[in-house]
Parts: C-alpha cells; sequence; structure tokens
C-alpha cells in the first residue's frame, strides 16, 4: 500500500522563478522598495561544490526567535552541515549561518506555527485541502526548513 500526501506544493516552473520572478524581486529587496515585502530577504551564497554565487530572494519567517526559511528547491542542500550565508533584510545587510533541517519532528511543528501564526498555505507555495490536518510528515515532504543563525 503507498501513502501519499495530500499536501502539495503549488509552485512557478522553476524557469519562471529563475528568469523573471527571482531577478525582480531580488532587485526590488536590494532596493529602498523593499518594504513592499515586508517578509522578503535576499541570500547569499555559494556553492558547496561548485563553490558558484547564489542569490535567491525568499520570504522568511521567524520561528521561536530564529529567522527561518522554508523551500523545496533545489539550492536548500547547499545548507546541508551549515554554510555561511549573507542576508539582507529590511534595508540591512549581515553575516550568519544557514542550517538545513529535514527532520519533520522539528520542519512539521516549525510550518505549523507560521501557518497558524502569519501565512496562508498558498503564501507559503502549499495547497492543503479545506479540512485537512497535515502531519509532520506531509508538511517535511514539501518543504524543508534553512535555519538563519546570527
Amino acid at each position: 500500500m503507498t501513502t501519499t500526501t495530500r499536501v502539495t506544493s503549488q509552485t512557478a516552473p522553476v524557469w519562471v522563478m529563475r528568469h523573471a520572478v527571482n531577478p525582480f524581486v531580488g532587485a526590488l529587496l536590494r532596493s529602498p522598495l523593499w518594504r513592499v515585502i515586508p517578509s522578503g530577504v535576499l541570500l547569499e551564497f555559494r556553492g558547496r561544490r561548485t563553490g558558484a554565487a547564489y542569490r535567491v530572494p525568499v520570504l522568511a519567517h521567524e520561528v521561536a526567535g530564529t529567522l527561518s526559511v522554508f523551500t523545496p528547491a533545489g539550492w536548500r542542500h547547499n545548507f546541508t552541515g551549515c554554510a555561511p550565508v549573507t542576508v539582507r533584510r529590511r534595508g540591512r545587510t549581515y553575516r550568519c549561518r544557514g542550517e538545513l533541517v529535514t527532520d519533520p519532528g522539528i520542519v512539521g511543528p516549525a510550518l505549523r506555527a507560521v501557518l497558524a501564526a502569519e501565512a496562508s498555505p498558498r503564501h507559503l507555495g502549499l495547497k492543503i485541502p479545506a479540512g485537512h490536518e497535515p502531519s509532520d510528515t506531509e508538511l517535511a515532504a514539501v518543504r524543508s526548513m534553512i535555519r538563519l543563525d546570527g
């Protein structure tokens, strides 16, 4: 018997994000117009294997006093075992360490707390059927968490 998740990811095609949305939002977050996207954060980091420079705009959320990002994107693996990252948030730039968290016991409750406190599933790129209470495993299957510790 196969188990299927009722929580699905609802994101734009990768090429749209990479070539249209991300450059526009990244420029916006580097300008004084960052106020248009108050939870917007620009992450700048290097690939762990290639050393390639990445600049990725994301939405960040406070989880237990720590800035966190939830993403299904492949670039998240650059934060396996912690990695240095430059964060541009609310007009300020600072250095910190990003840590990839995939444990359902951590990701599930954190994502559920964000959903309860501030964000709709759609805001996080998730589709959750009405009346369905997702499990920690379901949530961790569609999103990983990057914890940004200063």
